[in-house]
């Protein structure tokens, strides 16, 4: 089996789907899919407040306060710290973790304060396309219906560690492989050429496909993709740029690249895995998809 220039990428760990633009254009990966936002609140003095911020007057404990947007629960959130704030104007969130959901007051100590110095807490829940795909992938590999509305389907591989791999797809067009390292004394050797020395494994599933395809972190949503990789804000357009057969992906963060943009015929392509392939330095999987 032969194969067009392969592109190497490394990967965090978390799942990778595998999709066509037309469908992953609709993917909010970890972020707000419109399901919802609930803010989980509590702290001193809290029964205190107005009653839309109080919600009863009992002592303690948390509360819950379910939105529809995400603006709404921004400017919920927003009234809330303010009231918080007003109430205890010394506190502050810890200066090693400036993101975390409660403030303290009282002394740091390397950056932390003593779990007693909180005096508030407000965090926020949603649902994302990760979230719920996360919890509906069986297995190491499933396609998975992630939008309803426009049919939106993609493959994801549930890697178990991060370490570097090859994407490529054969010259013909009519097959793609991933190959995850495993195991790697430094950077595998012979990792493209080992790629056709595997058999096409078993058939899990299949997937119908319309041949312009991604390969990345899920993690990510389709525009937050098309703006890293191709400075657009649509991951269909910065596709349609690109007359390569395959090139790379970039993701936030990353110097290598995230993963890789490849065209395929298009139509239904069985998918499968084949485990513990050696190369020159280490161990890979492979995961195929190949034409029916």
């Amino acid at each position: 089996m032969s194969f067009s220039p392969a592109i190497e990428f490394a990967t965090e760990g978390a799942p990778l789907m595998v999709g066509d633009v037309e469908h992953v254009q609709h993917w909010t990966g970890r972020h707000d899919n419109g399901g919802g936002v609930t803010i989980l609140y509590g702290g001193i003095g809290l029964e205190k407040f107005p009653k839309e911020l109080a919600q009863t007057a009992k002592v303690g404990g948390k509360r819950e306060k379910k939105l529809k947007t995400t603006e709404e629960a921004d400017r919920f959130e927003a009234d809330l710290l303010r009231a918080f704030l007003a109430r205890h104007p010394t506190a502050k969130r810890p200066s090693r973790y400036p993101a975390y959901s409660r403030w303290f007051v009282g002394t740091e100590h390397n950056g932390v304060y003593a779990a007693g110095d909180a005096v508030f807490e407000i965090d926020r829940k949603f649902t994302s396309d990760l979230s719920a795909m996360t919890k509906r992938l069986k297995g190491d590999l499933a396609a998975v219906e992630f939008n309803k509305k426009h049919g939106a389907r993609a493959l994801f591989v549930g890697l178990q560690g991060a370490g570097p791999g090859e994407i490529a797809n054969t010259v013909e067009g009519d097959a793609l492989v991933i190959a995850c390292v495993l195991t790697s004394d430094g950077t595998p050797k012979g990792l493209v050429s080992s790629l056709g020395t595997p058999k096409r494994p078993k058939v899990l599933g299949s997937i119908e496909l319309h041949g312009n395809l991604v390969v990345y972190p899920a993690a990510f949503s389709g525009p937050e993709l098309a703006q890293h990789s191709w400075k657009t804000g649509s991951i269909v357009e910065g596709f349609e740029q690109n007359g390569a057969a395959i090139g790379p992906l970039h993701v936030p963060d990353q110097s290598k690249p995230g993963g890789a943009f490849a065209r395929l015929l298009p139509g239904a392509y069985s998918y499968g895995i084949s485990r513990n392939h050696a190369t020159k330095g280490g161990l890979f999987d492979a995961i195929w998809l190949w034409k029916v």
